[in-house]
């Protein structure tokens, strides 16, 4: 508690201290300085939160948590003021002074968000930058490495993956695809990559994403994939796409 209040003290900003202390990652202070917005998708660096200064892929769905102290949370409600996204279900977490919401996300542009109370008055806004997709790249994750939005850890090169059964200790592959702009800058774009496991009859490969899909029936949609053998034996074809991009693996079960 000490260093916590001695923290607090060295602070330029003093209102910081009113935010939940443990930092979960990068995030962005509202225009009027009473909220903290930030983009929670398991894909950013740290602890899995984005500051909304990170693109965001045009058609993808992002998760918004919102810090607002020493506010009633129930009388609070996050609105579209302008640009073309849609709001999803709303979730609140009194301990911690946070509202939750997905935000879709529709063409190239900026959708500027607002925080409002029960009488419709701003409490506080920020926005979204939302670019359009161009390019994908696919490959396998480097095991034990630290997974970011712009997927550093992954190797392209490597689309022939084996999945060792019999070894109870073998690791869970991991892959992953880069969606990138037309300059080939990453996108926040965790939920526009189909990942299908074509050809299998019964099923070979359980495909499990994060953050969004968890029910292993070899689809999933998502930036990164969790692989798991479904059978002792054999060969598997995975495909990812995205719009009319295709990259495939191949997976072998061993």
């Amino acid at each position: 508690m000490r260093t916590l209040t001695l923290l607090c003290s060295l602070s330029v900003l003093a209102s910081a201290c009113a935010f939940h202390p443990f930092d979960l990652g990068d995030s962005t202070e509202g225009d009027d300085g009473h909220s903290r917005w930030s983009v929670s998708d398991g894909l950013c660096p740290g602890l899995g939160s984005c500051g909304l200064e990170v693109p965001v892929a045009a058609g993808a769905t992002i998760r918004l948590s919102v810090d607002v102290p020493d506010r009633l949370l129930a009388e609070l409600r996050p609105i579209v003021v302008s640009g073309d996204g849609v709001i999803g279900d709303v979730d609140r977490d009194p301990e911690h002074d946070q509202l939750y919401f997905d935000v879709s996300a529709g063409g190239a542009g900026t959708i500027e968000l607002a925080i409002v109370d029960s009488e419709s008055e701003v409490v506080d806004r920020s926005r979204v930058h939302v670019v359009e997709p161009v390019g994908l790249e696919c490959g396998e994750l480097t095991e034990g490495a630290v997974v970011g939005y712009g997927m550093d850890a992954m190797s392209s090169d490597r689309h022939d993956i084996t999945i060792v059964r019999s070894t109870e200790s073998a690791p869970t592959p991991q892959l992953g695809c880069l969606v990138t702009d037309a300059e080939g800058s990453p996108l926040l774009s965790a939920d526009l990559v189909h990942w299908h496991v074509a050809e299998t009859d019964p099923l070979l490969l359980y495909v499990r994403s994060n953050p969004f899909d968890w029910i292993p029936d070899g689809e999933a949609d998502g930036a990164r994939v969790y692989l798991s053998p479904a059978a002792d034996a054999g060969t598997a074809t995975l495909e990812a796409s995205f719009g009319d991009r295709l990259e495939t693996f191949a997976i072998t079960i061993e």
